[in-house]
């Protein structure tokens, strides 16, 4: 069984600096757009169960104040 996928909507909306016609000078002029992103689904058989995550403890001891625990 395929699971729909799951699709994000994102408005972006930004001011790059266009030349007008007729002008020299740049302008800043707003543009918006809408972007899709599918991301497909996978049923749990097929989902991963693992993931490798290095061990930065040795790292952290030879650079101490680089790297911070919280608890």
């Amino acid at each position: 069984m395929t699971a729909e996928p799951f699709t994000v909507t994102a408005d972006v909306s930004y001011r790059p600096y266009r030349v007008p016609p007729r002008c020299r000078k740049a302008r800043p002029v707003d543009e918006v757009f809408t972007h899709y992103i599918s991301i497909p689904s996978v049923t749990s058989n097929d989902a991963p169960v693992v993931a490798i995550v290095p061990d930065d403890r040795k790292i952290a001891a030879s650079n101490p104040g680089r790297f911070r625990e919280t608890l």
